[in-house]
C-alpha cells in the first residue's frame, strides 16, 4: 500500500529551532502509545515498534532517534527511523534532517505504508512545522481524518497549541490543549524529560518481540 508523506526542505533549521523539536520529539518518543491508529488505523492490531533507519535495531532510548550525517544521504543531524524489518512492519526510511542540502533531496519524502511508525513521522513533521516554520514544505498522500489521531494525542502530551500543515487539511487547524492542564494531566513530564518507558525491542534470535506485555504475542 502506498502512502507518502512529503517534506522539501527550504532552508536549514536554525539551531536553537532543531534544539526545541529534539527536545519535544523526545518527549513524545517516552510517551508513545503501544499501537497506531494513524493511516486509518490499517494496522491498529500491530505493535508501535520504532527501529533503526534500517529497520533492524530498536529504538529504546530518545537519544538514538537522531544520527549525524550519513554519508552521501545528509549533512548534520537528522531523524532516521523506520518500522521493524523482523515484524513485517518496516518501509521507507523516515530521514528528517536539520541541515538543507540543496543538490540532495531524494529522501524528502517516506512512504511508511500505513504501518504503525507511522504514527511517528507525522508526530516528527507536526513538530517540525510547528518548530521551524518555513523551513519544511509538508504534504501528503492522507488527510486530516488520518493525521488527526496524532495531533490529539501530541497536543496535551507537549503541551502547546500545535497545527497541522495546511497542505494536509487545507487550512492549517490549530488544536489546544483541553480544559485541565498538560502540567496537571501529566505531571512533571513536562517540565523535565521524563525517565522513558520500555519500548518493545525484536530479539532477532528467538525472531519475537521482547520487553512488552505478552498480549502482542
Amino acid at each position: 500500500m502506498r502512502y507518502v508523506h512529503y517534506y522539501t526542505q527550504k532552508a536549514s533549521v536554525p539551531e536553537e529551532q532543531w534544539a526545541d523539536f529534539k527536545s519535544k520529539l523526545k518527549l513524545a518518543f517516552n510517551n508513545l502509545p503501544d499501537s497506531s491508529t494513524s493511516a486509518g488505523g490499517f494496522y491498529k492490531d500491530r505493535p508501535l515498534v520504532l527501529c533503526s533507519g534500517t529497520g533492524q535495531q530498536g529504538v529504546q532510548e530518545a537519544d538514538k532517534l537522531f544520527v549525524t550525517g550519513q554519508g552521501d544521504d545528509f549533512e548534520g543531524e537528522a531523524v532516521w527511523i523506520n518500522g521493524s524489518r523482523l515484524l513485517d512492519l518496516d518501509a521507507e526510511t523516515f530521514i528528517l534532517p536539520n541541515v538543507l542540502d540543496p543538490d540532495n533531496q531524494e529522501w524528502m519524502h517516506c512512504n511508511t505504508e500505513c504501518k504503525p511508525y507511522d504514527w511517528f513521522v507525522v508526530t516528527a513533521l507536526i513538530l517540525i512545522h510547528h518548530e521551524a516554520p518555513g523551513c519544511f514544505e509538508i504534504s501528503s498522500d492522507g488527510g486530516r481524518e488520518h493525521w488527526e489521531p496524532v495531533i490529539r494525542w501530541l497536543v496535551p502530551v507537549v503541551g502547546r497549541v500545535l497545527s497541522l500543515p495546511p497542505a494536509v487539511d487545507g487550512i492549517g487547524k490549530r488544536y489546544y490543549p483541553d480544559d485541565q492542564s498538560a502540567f496537571d494531566k501529566f505531571g512533571s513530564a513536562l517540565a523535565e524529560e521524563p525517565e522513558p518507558k520500555p519500548r518493545p525491542v525484536v530479539d532477532p534470535f528467538e525472531n519475537r518481540l521482547v520487553g512488552i506485555p505478552s498480549f502482542y504475542f
